[in-house]
């Protein structure tokens, strides 16, 4: 992967600062959660007594906090998750792209779509007719990227892919290179720069 260099601006800085705050909170509400889980299931397999029954019971009641706070932290994080903003940098798979070929490239995350096409020239440049699009970044969804080879009528898919979006909360514009088939002959080239919430 190729980084470039772009200077933070003060107010990223902030912004970054109060996202990991409130990711560090949120990870250790998931390992009270986790643990308490852990202790119910234990409990469940002993023998039956009244203290089994009443630890249970508070184990009950700290699962259910450690939920309720997991959702006020992560409706809070994504207030200041901002926007992904994604540019199309092509297609890499010189053995495999041939002038005249024609892609449609699917990205989605969560309902947020984007669906482009674009077209390998005689000089092996591309050209896509939409080459940017902002998404508005979600803790639980991750990015489904779908290639198809266009035919005339028909179509051939060349590969489905998922990305975690955590690898796109990146404060410089960064291309991110995507395998597409499974022996990665035919990659995916992105520029993604992640924009903080101003709140």
């Amino acid at each position: 992967m190729l980084f470039l260099y772009s200077p933070p601006t003060h107010t990223s800085c902030l912004s970054s600062l109060k996202v990991e705050e409130l990711y560090e909170a949120y990870s250790i509400q998931c390992r009270l959660r986790d643990g308490a889980s852990n202790m119910k299931h234990a409990f469940s397999l002993s023998p039956s007594t009244k203290a089994s029954r009443e630890s249970l019971v508070e184990l009950y009641k700290n699962l259910q906090e450690c939920t309720e706070d997991m959702c006020l932290i992560e409706g809070t994080l994504e207030v200041h998750l901002g926007e992904f903003h994604l540019k199309m940098k092509g297609l890499v798979g010189y053995a495999r792209l041939c002038p005249g070929d024609q892609y449609e490239v699917f990205v989605r995350l969560g309902r947020q779509k984007w669906k482009l096409k674009g077209k390998i020239l005689t000089d092996d440049s591309q050209t896509w007719d939409e080459e940017e699009k902002v998404f508005i970044p979600s803790l639980h969804e991750t990015f489904e990227i779908k290639v198809t080879e266009l035919r005339g009528l028909s179509t051939l898919l060349v590969g489905v892919v998922t990305c975690d979006s955590v690898d796109f909360f990146v404060t410089r514009p960064r291309i991110i290179i995507v395998d597409i088939t499974e022996l990665g002959t035919i990659k995916l080239q992105l520029e993604v720069l992640w924009k903080p919430s101003r709140a």
